[in-house]
C-alpha cells in the first residue's frame, strides 16, 4: 500500500515532459489517459513493451505517473519477464528485482521511497523495524542510509522470498534480520487474506474494508508479538518504527504496555479506515504526534527532545 499516494503531484507540465522521455508512444499514452481510459503497454525508447494485462485497470496511474518520475530519477529497466522487472540505479549502486503485475505496488514503492524519499532521515547507528517489509525496498534504504539493524517482518511468503533476493542483490543481508510472519497481539499463528492481484494490500485485519482490496485466499503464518519481534532481531529498543500493515496497526499498538512504548522513540505508520484512537494512544505514552489524510493516512510520532 502507498504512505503518500497523491501528495507528490508534480504538476501537469512535469507529467507532461516525464512521459515524453520515458516512451516512444507517448501520445498515446497521454491521449488514452486525458480520455480516462487506461493504456494497455507503454513502449520504451529501446523497443521494448511493458503491457498492463487485460483489463489494465491500473494502467493509467502507472504509466503517466509512477513509472515516468522512476525513469527520471535515474533509474532504469535492466530485464523484463512476464511477471518481472529489474530495475537499477547505477550512480546509488541499487537493484531490485520487482514483480509487474496486478497493481504494480512494488513500482510505486519503490518510487515513493527511493525517489519521494518518504522515510528520509538520519538512520546512522540506528536499530529499526519495518513491519510490512514487502520486497524489502525501505528495508534497504534504512540499511543504506546508516541504520546498523533492521528488523523486517513480511507475511506472504512470495513477497518474502523477493524482499530476501532484493537484500542480497544490494549487499545489506547482514544489517536486515528478515522475518517470515506477522505482527499481532500473541504469538502463535495467524491468518491472512491474500490479495493475488495485489500482494501489498494482503491484510491481517478481519475487519478491513473488502471494497478496496479483492482477497481470494487465505493463509496461516506465525505471529509475532512486540517482545518477540525485539528477541528475534536481538535488541532490547527500537528508534525508528515503520509500519505499513493494511489494518494490523490496531490490534498491535492497543496491545502494547508502557514498557514496550519505552523501547521505541519514533513512528512513522500508515493507517486505515482511521486515524481512530492511534492518536490518543501514542500521545498518552509521551509522543508528539502529526498525521495527514482520512481514512487511508500517514501518522508520524516523536519523543520531544526536551522535557514535554
Amino acid at each position: 500500500m502507498s504512505l503518500v499516494r497523491g501528495d507528490h503531484d508534480p504538476g501537469v507540465l512535469a507529467t507532461l515532459r516525464q512521459v515524453r522521455r520515458a516512451y516512444r508512444n507517448w501520445i498515446s499514452v497521454l491521449w488514452t489517459a486525458a480520455l480516462g481510459g487506461n493504456p494497455r503497454y507503454v513502449e520504451l525508447h529501446d523497443g521494448r513493451r511493458i503491457s498492463f494485462g487485460d483489463p489494465p485497470s491500473l494502467g493509467r496511474g502507472l504509466a503517466v505517473q509512477w513509472l515516468p518520475r522512476l525513469l527520471g530519477a535515474g533509474w532504469t529497466i535492466e530485464k523484463i519477464d512476464e511477471s518481472h522487472a529489474r530495475l537499477e540505479h547505477a550512480g546509488d549502486r541499487l537493484q531490485f528485482t520487482c514483480r509487474f503485475l496486478g497493481n504494480w505496488s512494488d513500482i510505486i514503492a519503490l518510487t515513493e521511497v527511493f525517489v519521494d524519499k518518504v522515510y528520509a532521515g538520519d538512520f546512522r547507528g540506528q536499530v529499526v523495524l519495518d513491519v510490512g517489509m514487502a520486497d524489502g525496498d525501505s528495508a534497504v534504504f534504512f540499511a543504506r542510509n546508516g541504520a546498523v539493524r533492521v528488523i523486517g517482518v513480511e507475511p506472504l511468503p512470495e513477497s518474502y522470498h523477493l524482499a530476501l533476493q532484493n537484500l542480497r542483490q544490494n549487499g545489506v543481508e547482514k544489517t536486515v534480520v528478515p522475518l517470515q510472519g506477522a505482527v499481532a497481539s500473541g504469538v502463535g499463528s495467524t491468518e491472512i487474506r491474500v490479495a493475488t492481484l495485489a500482494p501489498n494490500r494482503s491484510s491481517a485485519a478481519p475487519e478491513r474494508d473488502r471494497t478496496e482490496v479483492e482477497f481470494d485466499s487465505s493463509i496461516s503464518v506465525r505471529a509475532y508479538d512486540f517482545p518477540g519481534l525485539l528477541s528475534a532481531g536481538g535488541v532490547d529498543h527500537l528508534d525508528f518504527v515503520k509500519m505499513d500493515c493494511e489494518g494490523c496497526e490496531y490490534a498491535l499498538l492497543r496491545s502494547l504496555t508502557d514498557a514496550d512504548f519505552a523501547r521505541i522513540d519514533r513512528w512513522i505508520l500508515e493507517y486505515h479506515d482511521g486515524p481512530r484512537d492511534l492518536v490518543e494512544i501514542l500521545r498518552s505514552h509521551g509522543f508528539r504526534t502529526s498525521l495527514r489524510g482520512e481514512p487511508i493516512g500517514v501518522l508520524e510520532a516523536h519523543r520531544p527532545a526536551g522535557p514535554s
